[in-house]
């Protein structure tokens, strides 16, 4: 096992060196055919609202980790989460999500959220309707950007009519979202026939309230890009900004979909230029966006991870010490 899990890690490393050794050559075959330096453009960018799309980031990490907390506090559960520890628990992810990868990331947090008190089979299916809905709402976001940007000759009426249906399907996956979920359970169980998942009543107010929380935590996270879209085009127009800057949050979906790519590295990046070229002229932008989107998470990811380290540190400390004074009684 431990011999598999060392050939696991080893791969992973070379795949990623794999992976930015592409982007690097990538990049410098793209600027040597638009004749671009790399230096003249990077000049280009104002680094000072930067701060900002961290803090913006930052902001989404904070309501992601209130709207798992609410799901995990629902019912009567035999432990309380506090938004600090919750924050700590839900976010070390900022460390694990490039080397060990995404699954181990998970694996850390249902066995901290475990060692605290709180009923494994409750962890994992709240962290669950929290990760459906994570993923999901960044394609309710894409439903008018698609429209308007990928069928721009459909009639207004005819774009109206393609968007409200859409949003339309997805509230009914919210109205129906019990049965669905049930679904969902019986398919994950059938490979998880020693450890089935164990079902309990889910509120659809809580659906819809949980909705709410992690929308408005997308905002931020939108609103991140946004500020670093006028950080390299300072003449940005707002309404492609916005579009592109959704766009991006959709791809950091699919590239945390791809689970075996670490932290999506590659999947992100390649989406994300293949839509600015498409919406914005300038080829230097287009090289440039992906790239700061991704310095930008990376430097978030280190310092939300880092404050999850040390407060996840404390909650051990706690633990550690409950358990000691129980052994004395």
């Amino acid at each position: 096992m431990m011999k598999k899990n060392r050939l696991f890690s080893i791969i992973k490393i070379l795949l990623t060196t794999t992976i930015l050794a592409v982007i690097v050559y990538f990049i410098s075959v793209e600027l040597q055919r638009n004749r671009l330096q790399f230096g003249d453009i990077m000049d280009n960018i104002n680094w000072l609202p930067l701060s900002a799309a961290v803090g913006s980031l930052i902001a989404y990490f904070l309501i992601a980790s209130v709207g798992l907390r609410f799901l995990l506090n629902r019912g009567a559960p035999p432990v309380k989460l506090s938004v600090a520890g919750n924050f700590g628990i839900i976010n070390i992810s900022g460390l694990t999500k490039y080397l060990p990868g995404k699954v181990w990331s998970y694996a850390i947090m249902f066995f901290a959220l475990n060692e605290i008190g709180m009923p494994l089979s409750k962890a994992v299916l709240d962290s669950m309707i929290h990760l459906i809905l994570t993923v999901a709402t960044p394609i309710l976001l894409m439903i008018p950007v698609a429209v308007f940007a990928f069928l721009p000759r459909l009639s207004m009426l005819v774009k109206i009519v393609l968007i409200t249906s859409g949003v339309s399907v997805y509230v009914l996956c919210l109205v129906f979202s019990p049965i669905l979920l049930k679904i969902i359970l019986r398919v994950v169980n059938t490979f998880r026939k020693k450890e089935p998942i164990l079902y309990s009543l889910v509120n659809r107010k809580d659906i819809f309230k949980t909705q709410g929380i992690v929308l408005s935590g997308y905002f931020f996270y939108v609103l991140s890009v946004v500020i670093v879209i006028f950080s390299i085009d300072q003449n940005a127009n707002w309404s492609s900004a916005i579009q592109i800057a959704v766009f991006c949050v959709f791809s950091a979906i699919v590239g945390f979909l791809a689970l075996f790519v670490p932290g999506g590295l590659g999947v992100q990046e390649s989406l994300i230029y293949f839509y600015a070229t498409v919406n914005h002229a300038d080829p230097g932008f287009a090289l440039l966006l992906p790239i700061v989107v991704r310095l930008v998470s990376v430097i978030t990811d280190l310092m939300v991870g880092l404050t999850s380290l040390w407060l996840i540190r404390k909650i051990a400390a706690k633990v550690v010490f409950a358990k000691k004074q129980k052994v004395i009684k």
